[in-house]
């Protein structure tokens, strides 16, 4: 009995400290090569890391498409009104200008014209973590300087799913990579889970 009952508390301590096995997820998009939004409602804190490739193309196919203005792509919907500016992440054309913002905070801006001229600008690239958040518009050079803006603070956007005004099948190089903070999605491993069982035995 004294045996079992220090293996019990024993076990007991040990037991918070035993490893789990811990599920990254991830979200890609677009999916089979369509535009179509894609909403992820579950997903809780900011995520871990956020990247957007936007061919600069895109700028010229929200003209075709008979729009001036737009979201090229976005992490919150644009019915959800101005919580979408405050907490998601949008690059879109605004006016004459094309603008890549995360929580209503402008981290990049340049020429609508000059971005959708072609050959003058290949992707506008996005990129965020806990250390700081940057866009560039890759190709685009103004007065013979690159455009972009790097900002470091934690600008990390809040992600409702993925979502764009343009329309039918994705542009090529179009990709939004999130991972997504699963902190608390962890299974135990079968050390812990045996260490558990004997522990109540005991």
């Amino acid at each position: 009995a004294a045996v079992s009952g220090l293996i019990g508390i024993f076990l007991s301590i040990v037991v918070p400290l035993l490893p789990v096995t811990q599920t990254t997820s991830t979200i890609r998009w677009p999916e089979n090569g369509t535009l179509d939004p894609v909403t992820a409602p579950l997903v809780a804190y900011y995520p871990l890391d956020f990247t957007a490739d936007v061919p600069c193309t895109a700028v010229q196919e929200l003209r075709d498409q008979g729009r001036e203005d737009g979201v090229l792509v976005s992490t919150a919907p644009r019915q959800a009104g101005e919580k979408s500016g405050a907490r998601g992440l949008m690059v879109s054309v605004v006016g004459p200008n094309v603008e890549v913002r995360s929580r209503n905070v402008l981290i990049a801006t340049a020429p609508a014209d000059a971005v959708a001229a072609p050959g003058a600008c290949s992707t506008i690239h996005v990129r965020a973590d806990s250390g700081g958040i940057g866009a560039e518009f890759v190709g685009l050079t103004v007065d013979g300087e690159g455009v972009g803006g790097l900002i470091d603070s934690d600008l990390r956007p809040q992600v409702v799913g993925v979502f764009s005004d343009l329309q039918g099948a994705a542009p090529e190089g179009m990709a939004v990579n999130i991972t997504v903070d699963s902190r608390y999605t962890t299974q135990a491993t079968v050390i812990k889970q045996i260490a558990v069982v004997v522990g109540i035995l005991a």
